[in-house]
């Protein structure tokens, strides 16, 4: 009797045709996964860049980008300033704004027409330095203050030929110019300041309270003093004494604007 021979061949073609199918199939659901990853993965990143981009953009000490520059309208004409209430008060658009509302007020009472706006903008930002840059976002309610190093470099970038900022900083109140951008509190309250771990730099202290105002005039005979403030309307008298003994626990800051000669002009 014949042996019948097993067809060895053709099950041996069908076992490696189904496992050919059968890697085929893994290595196809593989691709997909590992697109699937790469796409979640090219979305969760290009989303934190974004956002790490946008906080870079927002709180950078040294970002030069958040300087405007060219922006400011030097008239032919030297600008002559009258109290406005839509630039120098700080309300609506600036809710934490006083600094760059009274130091665009400094300005334009100096002849150079600028925007509270401008000014805001064209103040770098961070999320901890109060000295040299303003802490958080004046637009914002819950921004901060920034202290005169702060303004002084701000005013400094939007200034046109012929001028020079000068921080006064430690100046007698009596003694400032006129006028001048001083730090005070609101309604002249005693500054409620920080624990010592906030000082920063120079001694400069972070206050729960602080304001910035621009000194018009003062009447030292008649305890007077006339200034803008950023939050009331019109321009306000406030005492001599009590603004002076403010201004000094505050640490004496102040900043001024003065006019120079430009050099190969007028000779």
């Amino acid at each position: 009797m014949a042996t019948k021979r097993k067809p060895t061949r053709r099950k041996d073609a069908r076992a490696w045709s189904d496992e050919k199918l059968g890697c085929g199939c893994l290595i196809v659901v593989a691709i997909v996964v590992i697109g699937l990853f790469a796409v979640i993965m090219s979305c969760f990143f290009y989303d934190t860049g974004v956002q790490d981009e946008q906080i870079e953009k927002l709180y950078s000490v040294d970002d030069t980008a958040m300087v405007t520059e060219g922006t400011i309208e030097v008239k032919d004409k030297k600008y002559e300033w009258s109290y406005d209430a839509s630039q120098d008060m700080q309300l609506p658009e600036l809710p934490t704004g006083c600094e760059a509302t009274a130091a665009g007020t400094l300005m334009r009472k100096n002849g150079i027409y600028v925007t509270k706006t401008q000014v805001a903008d064209a103040m770098p930002r961070s999320a901890w330095d109060f000295v040299n840059c303003f802490l958080g976002d004046p637009y914002s309610e819950k921004g901060y203050t920034c202290w005169a190093p702060c303004v002084e470099q701000t005013i400094k970038s939007l200034l046109p030929r012929g001028y020079a900022v000068g921080d006064s900083t430690g100046t007698q109140f009596a003694n400032i110019h006129i006028p001048s951008y001083v730090y005070v509190t609101e309604d002249l309250e005693d500054p409620v300041f920080y624990s010592e771990d906030s000082v920063l730099g120079k001694g400069y202290k972070l206050a729960h309270n602080p304001h910035a105002m621009v000194v018009l005039g003062m009447d030292i005979m008649n305890d007077t003093v006339s200034v803008v403030d950023p939050m009331k309307e019109g321009i306000q008298e406030y005492s001599f004494s009590r603004m002076e003994e403010v201004y000094d626990l505050m640490g004496r800051q102040s900043v001024y604007i003065a006019s120079v000669p430009i050099v190969g002009e007028g000779e």
